[in-house]
């Protein structure tokens, strides 16, 4: 997977997506995150993965706030995750 991305360059090797700011924490040091603001809709972050894929990106990272927060978000993009890698 590295590999491919050092010896190609017609695609992206990584991509990071920010998927939410909430976070139920309250750590002092964190002046990042909020508990106002709404995560990315699923729809769209299945449009940007599917994007991603077919640009034939490398690594995909996913991070932001508390994935906790929402189960069923984080559930329902893990698999769909899983399901994209699985392909080809």
């Amino acid at each position: 997977m590295i590999g491919r991305g050092l010896v190609s360059t017609d695609h992206p090797v990584l991509a990071h997506l920010v998927v939410t700011r909430r976070c139920n924490l309250a750590c002092e040091y964190c002046s990042e995150y909020d508990h106002v603001s709404p995560p990315v809709p699923l729809e769209s972050l299945i449009e940007r993965v599917d994007r991603l894929a077919a640009l034939g990106t490398s690594i995909v990272t996913i991070s932001g706030g508390s994935l906790c927060c929402s189960r069923t978000w984080t559930k329902s993009s893990t698999a769909y995750g899983a399901a994209v890698c699985s392909r080809d």
